[in-house]
């Protein structure tokens, strides 16, 4: 977007978006129970869906998966945000554990491939311990990212939707609340 990534694959043809006045970047989506809300649906999904494959819930493992930014520092804040999610999520459903990944998309590569290793390191350790991992995307909407999580993951047995934050009923109420 605004040239940050002229080079970025597309899965749909894209205009350059062209803008005379000033740019003003905000804060990402930060903590909302709306969000937490949303992420609750999506997660009642996986669980139905290894329900179906006979696990019980203390066998279930929750991947809290995020797009995650560039530098360290901002992903330690990404990751505390993250565990506020988490831990609604865990009031909620008290399933086996739960981890944090940032995918760090946007790094250089040896900091993606660590995020890779961490990422299929939680989905192996579910199956090895005769469970199964829940792949719960925190992602705004498709457009490429979740095929990554896909790729990372290839060979490996999970759960997984591809249901992302949007669309959803309950987003535009969130919007409004956050104005």
């Amino acid at each position: 977007i605004f040239g940050k990534r002229p080079n970025l694959p597309l899965p749909i043809p894209v205009s350059r978006i062209t803008f005379a006045g000033p740019i003003h970047y905000t804060s990402a989506i930060d903590y909302t129970p709306h969000l937490s809300m949303i992420m609750a649906n999506r997660l009642q999904h996986l669980i139905d869906l290894a329900s179906e494959q006979n696990y019980a819930r203390t066998r279930m493992e929750v991947i809290f998966v995020m797009h995650g930014p560039i530098s360290d520092e901002d992903n330690t804040h990404w990751t505390e945000m993250a565990q506020k999610y988490v831990r609604d999520l865990k009031y909620l459903f008290p399933l086996g554990q739960f981890h944090i990944v940032s995918l760090r998309d946007d790094a250089d590569q040896p900091t993606r491939d660590e995020a890779t290793k961490i990422l299929r390191h939680f989905v192996s350790d579910a199956r090895d311990k005769g469970g199964v991992a829940l792949v719960l995307p925190f992602l705004l909407s498709k457009g490429g990212i979740e095929m990554g999580v896909l790729k990372r993951l290839e060979g490996l047995e999970y759960v997984w939707k591809g249901e992302m934050i949007l669309p959803d009923p309950l987003f535009p109420t969130m919007i409004l609340n956050l104005l």
